[in-house]
């Protein structure tokens, strides 16, 4: 007879696997991320469900509970490529969460009352937690829970579809919404030209500025409408002197080819912002179409709000600091050292 594991020990391997899919988060590898987000929060979804949970107090049900939800939230956004919903700072606050889920509790920093219906809705159902999962617990049937593994062994084999219900289309839901909610773009077509951007350094005047995860948002508007999926950057690798540096590859999800003449890639600074638990934009900046070329660029900071139709401009600062790009167009969708 197999000795009994206890709730201890499960927690521990919980914990520790959780430290390393955020490390693994924080240090840009997306894909393994993803997987390992969604693979960890089916494991202890299967478990808040189990006999075993007999010995757990309500509240280290719920908390469990609540931290699949969000684990897969964040495997969505990953796969989503956008920082609308659960982020990397939000997956920091919950690593004292899952050290104390076991040990007396810790309270549990995200509302999900704060994530859009939609996707918190797509999250239940894919670990086949109950509709008020994270309020109350809730048991499967054998045969559902054979249906959520499949469900969730094809997610992470790689189902990449988008739905109606994409964060990117929807105004002011969610941690913080898109300007004028932005629509997933085509996949490039196999002869049309990749676009690119090696995002070097944006310089500000405090060298003493101090921000959380500060990282750059990459977007296509046309019309004063945001038209494409969002891609991000990951949290700036240092703070040298007056500059965030990133030096990091993104690639737009449009080809050359699909942005209009007229359009315009708009490029946010933003931050997380601990006391209101979200990404906040600090400042942004944009390429016309007419300026996608190959070579390096030099971008005016401007105040907040983003105008999509850049008609109302305010400079961030009169001094000479600038968002400092290279522009990379490939011959294809996977051309060059983009990935």
């Amino acid at each position: 007879m197999a000795p009994q594991v206890t709730k201890q020990a499960v927690g521990n391997k919980w914990l520790k696997d959780f430290k390393n899919v955020v490390e693994m988060d924080g240090w840009g590898q997306r894909e393994e991320a993803r997987e390992s987000y969604a693979g960890l929060a089916a494991i202890i979804a299967n478990k808040t469900m189990g006999d075993e949970t007999s010995t757990w107090t309500e509240r280290e049900a719920v908390n469990a509970e609540r931290m699949a939800i969000c684990l897969r939230l964040r495997s969505d956004e990953i796969r989503r490529g956008g920082m609308h919903g659960i982020s990397l700072a939000n997956m920091k606050a919950l690593v004292p969460v899952m050290e104390q889920l076991f040990r007396g509790g810790e309270k549990f920093p995200i509302d999900l009352k704060s994530v859009d219906d939609a996707d918190l809705a797509r999250a239940k159902t894919a670990l086949c937690l109950p509709p008020k999962a994270g309020v109350s617990r809730g048991r499967c049937d054998a045969k559902t829970l054979q249906q959520r593994r499949q469900d969730v062994v094809e997610t992470i084999i790689g189902s990449d579809d988008e739905d109606e219900n994409d964060p990117h289309d929807r105004k002011g839901k969610g941690f913080l919404g898109s300007p004028d909610g932005a629509r997933p773009a085509d996949k490039p077509k196999p002869h049309s030209r990749s676009v690119g951007f090696q995002v070097g350094k944006i310089g500000f005047k405090d060298e003493n500025l101090q921000l959380v995860d500060p990282t750059i948002s990459a977007y296509v508007v046309a019309g004063g409408k945001v038209t494409g999926v969002q891609v991000d950057t990951s949290p700036a690798q240092k703070h040298q002197a007056k500059y965030f540096i990133f030096d990091e590859a993104i690639k737009m999800t449009q080809s050359l080819e699909a942005i209009a003449p007229g359009s315009a890639i708009v490029f946010e600074f933003k931050h997380f912002k601990k006391d209101k638990n979200k990404m906040s934009t600090k400042c942004w900046c944009f390429l016309e179409r007419e300026d996608l070329k190959n070579g390096p660029a030099v971008l005016e900071l401007y105040k907040k709000p983003v105008d999509p139709k850049r008609k109302k401009l305010s400079l961030f600062t009169v001094k000479p600091l600038y968002l400092h790009i290279d522009v990379e167009i490939g011959d294809g969708p996977h051309a060059g050292k983009l990935y």
